[in-house]
This record gives structure tokens, sequence and C-alpha cells, in this order.
């Protein structure tokens, strides 16, 4: 554990027999991640140890590497800020309910994309509160976050495809446009696969000690970066396309407002890119906010539109239009 730019004390309690190390760094800022190695020279017997790490610090953050730092002070409050966004959504879905006899597919595609959001944030904080205490958290309750993240995310652009097909804008909505659904939904399956894919290949990496990304994690994060790319181009040329259809002037504007969720779409593109840039002991932290914070954001918006007071302005939520089958009518709801 020592070297030319660190000084070690070692102290052993002479009742419990537990030895704590203390390693300090000596000179220079530069951030620095330690690891210790066991070896049984033979001669002494069998032994059974436990090691633990902490820093130097406050409780609250003497468990964080410095690559961690402070994630459990902002899920704490990220948390807050879903529990409202997630209470709004889920009352502006009750009030559909009351209003009309069916509730538009649009309204359940966000309201569940929230709640996916919602069990993630709720995951994140589970975790790092309990290695706050411990050092360890809840991996498994850490990886069931993640998948909501990703369910939460791909369902969110899917919403942000289809509305730049005129979907549930548009009352002159074309054939073509609402045939181009399965199509998405089966683009965008693949995207969350190979999301999911990249996940795993991160938690399940064989080095759990190794700070850096693993090759397969980068593969399947330079595919999920080209998918993004994919969708905010298209977002752009359909949302042009339908907007030239459009005849009414309050939805024509409306359209010309939702060009804003193309930096969603980019941001979400720029978290698997500056995953790759930069350097490991700042990454841990800002991508977790970056990706927290443009999907946060990114959900006020499209919550704030989607008011049940608001929404008729500029959405066609009278019709009970499914996600794949356009066979349905009103009696069967």
């Amino acid at each position: 554990m020592s070297g030319a730019n660190t000084h070690e004390v070692l102290q052993i309690d002479a009742n419990t027999g537990k030895a704590t190390s203390t390693m300090k760094a000596l000179g220079g800022v530069r951030r620095r991640f330690h690891f210790l190695a066991l070896v049984h020279c033979g001669g002494f017997g069998n032994f059974d140890y436990d090691m633990h790490f902490t820093r130097l610090g406050p409780s609250w953050s003497r468990e964080f590497g410095v690559n961690e730092q402070g994630l459990n002070s902002f899920y704490i409050a990220w948390f807050i800020v879903y529990v409202g966004i997630f209470t709004a959504a889920v009352v502006n879905f009750k009030m559909f309910q009351n209003k009309e006899a069916f509730v538009h597919s649009l309204i359940k595609l966000f309201t569940a994309s929230v709640s996916l959001a919602f069990v993630n944030i709720l995951s994140e904080l589970i975790h790092w509160g309990a290695y706050t205490r411990n050092g360890v958290g809840h991996p498994f309750v850490l990886v069931i976050g993640d998948i909501c993240e990703i369910f939460a995310s791909t369902s969110f652009i899917l919403l942000l495809l289809l509305l730049a097909q005129g979907w549930a804008i548009s009352s002159g909505l074309h054939n073509s446009n609402l045939q181009r659904r399965k199509f998405l939904i089966g683009f965008l399956s693949f995207f969350g696969l190979f999301k999911a894919i990249a996940l795993l290949l991160k938690v399940f990496k064989s080095n759990s000690a190794d700070v850096g990304i693993g090759n397969g994690v980068i593969v399947f994060w330079n595919c999920v970066l080209i998918f993004e790319l994919i969708f905010a181009v298209f977002y752009v040329i359909s949302l042009a396309s339908t907007m030239k259809q459009e005849t009414n002037p309050v939805k024509h504007r409306f359209m010309k407002l939702l060009f804003v969720f193309t930096l969603y779409i980019i941001a979400t593109a720029a978290t698997a890119l500056i995953s790759f840039l930069l350097d490991p002991w700042v990454r841990e932290f800002l991508i977790n906010f970056v990706a927290v914070l443009t999907l946060t954001f990114a959900q006020c918006a499209m919550l704030y539109l989607l008011w049940y007071t608001r929404s008729a302005r500029y959405f066609e939520l009278n019709s009970p239009t499914e996600l794949v089958n356009d066979d349905l009518n009103y009696e069967n709801f």
C-alpha cells in the first residue's frame, strides 16, 4: 500500500486484534485509486479476515470513493423532485380517466415513462443510502433501477418520435404516418436492447476493481450513440414534414415548440459520448447527473403540455387511437 507518494500508518487494537491502516497521499492533488493485495506466504496456518475501506471524513461521505462523492445527496434531492413529478403525472392521468370514457395511449405512454423514471430514482436512493452506511449498498436494487431507466428513456424517445409523425396532434394524419409506428416501436426495441446489454456487461465485468470502461461496453455504447443520433435526425425531419401538412395555426406554432425536444435526444447521445471522455474519478457522478437532469426537464415540459386543462389546445385526445392497432373504435372502450 505504500509508495513514493503515500505514507502508511498501521494500528492494531490489542483487545480486538483489529488492524487499522491509514494511508495519506503526500504531494499533489491528482486523484488516486488505491488497491490492497494479500498473499498467503504459507507456514502460518489459515486465518480469516474482513477488509473494509473507508476514507477519512464525516460518516456521510466516508464510504464513498472520489468517483462517487455526492451521489447520496444528489438522489435525496432528486427523489423529492420526482415525488412531485410522479404525483402530478398520476393526478393528470386520473383527471383524464374522470373526464373521458377512455384514456389516450399518449397519456398512458407518458405516465408509464414518468413512473419508470420514478422507480429508477427510488432505487438509486435506496442503493446509495445503504452505501452511505455499509459501503456496499444494494447492487441488485441498483440494477433494477437502471433497467427501469432504460425503459423510461426509451419510451419517452418513442413518444417524441410518434409526436413528430403527427400522432395525437394532427387530425389529418396520413395512413403512412400511422403505419410507421410499428417500425418505430421495433427500432426502439433494438435501441433498448443494446443499452441493456451494455448495462449487463458493465455489471458482470470480470474485474470489479477496474474503473475503466470495458471493450464490450464501448462497442454497445457506440451503437447506442449511433442510434440516438439517427433518432435526432429522424425527429427533426419528421417534425418538419408534419408541420408542413398542418393547417391549424395553433398546432403549427406548437410543432415549432416541439423542436426544443431535439435537445433532449442530443443530450442522451452526449451522455454516451462523454462517458468515454471523462476521467474515472468524475465519470460516475456527471453521467448520473446529466442523464437524470435531461430526462427530468424533458418530462416536466411534456407534463406541462399534456396537462388535462391545457392538452386540448395542442392534441387530439378524443379518439382512441392505439399504439399498434388502428382497428379499434369508441364502442370498444
